[in-house]
């Protein structure tokens, strides 16, 4: 089925809107807004090992499988730029899957055992999708607007995940989710039409 990987990540945005609306509303007081949602998995939290299977498990999962999919199914000749950016795409993937697996503890300190490992799961989530989306900026053959969106994204996506754009880092996390979603959706549909030529692929590659 050619467009499963469309399927999947409309089942990873309803998987992390849905936990994250359900258990956001088991918490007192919890607002999107302000509050991590990664707290939402925090041990001891209400229900927090199925939140962070649907919150960062599963959806993580399901743009591995999506990056690794889209990648084989590259020509032979493809040029090593989008190579390598859906294949750091599969590694931001797996890095926000592991945020879910080494979930926040609220008993340990801040550097300390899980929270550490959570931390660096972050890190490697957005700062992989970056050079990802700047690699993807690069390929002559897909759209003009898919690689301009992917530069911007390149830019604004650390500038926000540091805390540097006039919003609050819950609602830039938020945002960063949103974006990260819709760059992989309007990445697989490029691909599936054969709209992905680089320089140095093959004459006939992606069509």
């Amino acid at each position: 089925m050619k467009r499963w990987p469309v399927l999947a990540l409309i089942l990873a945005t309803i998987s992390i809107v849905g936990a994250a609306w359900y258990f956001g509303h088991g918490v007192q007081d919890y607002q999107h807004a302000r509050h991590s949602l990664a707290s939402l998995g925090a041990t001891g939290a209400p229900g927090w090992r199925i939140a962070n299977m649907l919150l960062f498990v599963l959806p993580g999962a399901l743009i591995v499988a999506v990056a690794w999919t889209m990648r084989g199914r590259l020509p032979a000749g493809e040029a090593w730029p989008l190579r390598i950016a859906l294949q750091l795409g599969l590694l931001a993937a797996l890095g926000y899957a592991l945020q879910g697996l080494c979930n926040l503890d609220p008993t340990r300190l801040p550097d300390d055992g899980a929270n550490r490992w959570h931390a660096a799961s972050w890190l490697l989530w957005w700062l992989t999708l970056t050079v990802s989306t700047l690699l993807l900026a690069l390929p002559r053959g897909l759209p003009k607007s898919l690689r301009i969106a992917s530069f911007a994204i390149g830019l604004l996506m650390p500038l926000a995940m540091l805390g540097l754009l006039p919003l609050s880092v819950a609602l830039a996390y938020r945002i960063g989710i949103a974006v990260w979603l819709g760059w992989w959706l309007a990445v697989t549909l490029a691909l599936s039409r054969g709209e992905a030529s680089s320089p140095g692929s093959s004459p006939t590659a992606g069509r």
